[in-house]
This record gives structure tokens, sequence and C-alpha cells, in this order.
């Protein structure tokens, strides 16, 4: 995966140097004089920890609800097919191997519904170049910590038009899965599979909408997303900031409900966002040829309404 963040403000675009949707707010309306600034949209709930070395390049995180604190992540490409529990401190659980699965390119994890009640979605639609004309969504029943193996479901899909680039994918409750091109070569734009999935049968996803124009600077380039589990918010990050959306604006046309620059953390490269309980965002980084891959976690306080 290659270095890159998305510029996403007001308009739609995920700003970089922007930072809460305090700031945002202060905008639209003057504070009364005498009156104390809103507290962060989102703070550091811990900084970074180290990942192990098995996880060099963390390319997507999942918060399960099945097993409390426990982390899904993979790694990127080039591996084995494998998914990786690790907790808040980045300790290694287990990893799992995923049969009927290859890691070409895996670039984003989320957890969502299906017929075996909870699962784990893994995106392999990394596309450096641009060259892949058929890309794989894999499902897995979402494992025990402790398990050994299991058993993927693929569904081949490939873009309208032309490939893209895309490494962020977000599963609703209803089941709808979605993907947000990383803006490599063009827009980015937002991505739905239609109903239902069919396993190992191809289908071109449909194009919902463009969110932001090409990213100019490499920082603002997409890289994962995530829904929290009722549906209502959608986390996009970037490299370098995080934009939360109401679920209705961003599959409608609507911007950001809050934004957070993630520079301070230090990622050496900002790959996986997944939503927890409570307001809890978790990040993972890439090593990036240094030291380790990393995770933090963020407490974001969810707009009302």
């Amino acid at each position: 995966m290659r270095r890159g963040p998305i510029t996403l403000g007001a308009a739609g675009l995920l700003a970089a140097a922007a930072c809460t949707a305090a700031a945002q707010d202060a905008k639209a309306r003057p504070r009364a004089r005498g009156a104390a600034a809103a507290p962060p949209a989102c703070v550091v709930a811990s900084t970074s920890v180290s990942l192990p070395r098995r996880v060099a390049e963390s390319s997507g995180v999942a918060v399960s609800r099945r097993h409390p604190g426990v982390y899904w992540t993979h790694n990127d490409r080039g591996g084995e097919a494998l998914l990786f529990a690790v907790d808040s401190l980045g300790r290694l659980l287990d990893e799992i191997q995923v049969r009927g699965a290859e890691a070409h390119d895996w670039e984003d994890i989320a957890r969502g519904p299906c017929p075996a009640g909870e699962c784990l979605y893994v995106a392999d639609t990394g596309n450096n170049r641009e060259k892949r004309g058929e890309v794989t969504l894999y499902r897995v029943a979402e494992p025990s910590p402790d398990a050994r193996e299991a058993r993927a479901e693929s569904f081949p899909m490939r873009f309208p038009g032309h490939p893209r680039d895309t490494e962020a994918l977000f599963v609703l409750p209803s089941g709808e899965v979605y993907f947000v091109s990383k803006g490599e070569s063009g827009p980015v734009e937002l991505f739905r599979y239609p109903l239902p999935l069919r396993p190992g049968r191809r289908v071109e996803l449909e194009r919902v909408r463009r969110i932001a124009p090409e990213p100019r600077r490499r920082g603002d380039k997409v890289t994962a997303a995530d829904a929290t589990s009722d549906g209502r918010w959608v986390a996009v990050r970037s490299y370098d900031a995080l934009s939360i959306y109401r679920t209705a604006d961003l599959l409608g046309s609507g911007g950001a409900a809050l934004e957070f620059d993630l520079r301070p953390l230090g990622e050496a490269q900002g790959e996986g966002v997944g939503f927890g309980p409570n307001g809890e965002v978790v990040l993972t980084s890439e090593a990036g040829g240094r030291g380790r891959a990393t995770l933090a976690r963020l407490r974001c306080r969810l707009p009302a309404g």
C-alpha cells in the first residue's frame, strides 16, 4: 500500500487541518461573550502501542462485539490469509488461518451481520497500479479468538468503468456493504455492493456518489472506514485525518459532522479505523518501513440527533 490522506470539510471534503466539530460550529454561530470553548469532539484515550511483529502491516481493524476487548486486524499484501486477534495493549491473542481466501492485497476489515449471525468482512481491493480488473470481498463467521482456522465465502467484484485502488470498507446493520475509493488517480468515490451477496458470482459495484475531488496531498488519500453498531455513523480516515459522517449524509450529499487531525499521533502510516462502544475509535498504522505497526484509541463525542 502506498503512502498517502483526504480533504473533506463542510462541503464534503476531509480537511486534514480541521480538528473538531466544535470548530465547525464556531463558524456557523458565534459563541456568547465569555462563554467557555467547547471541548474537543475527540480526545486521545490511549497513545500508540506497538503491535506484534507478525502484524507489521496492519491495514485494517474491527472491534469485536462478540468478544469484548478483542480487535481483529490483518496484514496488507503478499502474505498468508491470516486474521490476528489483539488486545488494547497490542498483545497478540491468536492468529487464524482463513481457508478459501487468498491475500492478494487485503486493505480493510469490518464487522457486520450475516446468516451465521456476526461476520467479519475483508476487502481484498488493493490496486496500487489500478490494473486489477477483479477484486474480492471475503466473509468469515466471526471466530473465537482461540480458534485455529475459519472458512471464508468469496464475492468477486468489479468497479464500474475502470478499476479503482480502494482501501476502505464498511458494513451497515442492514447488511449493505460499501467501499470508499482511495483517490489514487481520481476522485474519492463511494460504491455499494448490490444486494443480495452472491458467493462466487462476479458483480459490478454501484457508484453512489463522489465524496471529494482527487486529493492534492498524499496524506489526504482514504485508507479505511467503519460504521457504528447502530449504523447511524460512518468514520472515514485518511493517513492524516479522521472524518465522521451521519450515515444518511454520507449516502446522500452531505459532509462530515466532525473532523479530527490525526497527525499529532505520529503514526508511521495510518491505515485502519474501527468503532467500538461508547464513542471508542480504534486506529492502526503500518510500520511504514520504520519501527513497529501501532494501535491507538480515541474517545469521540458523536453529536446528538
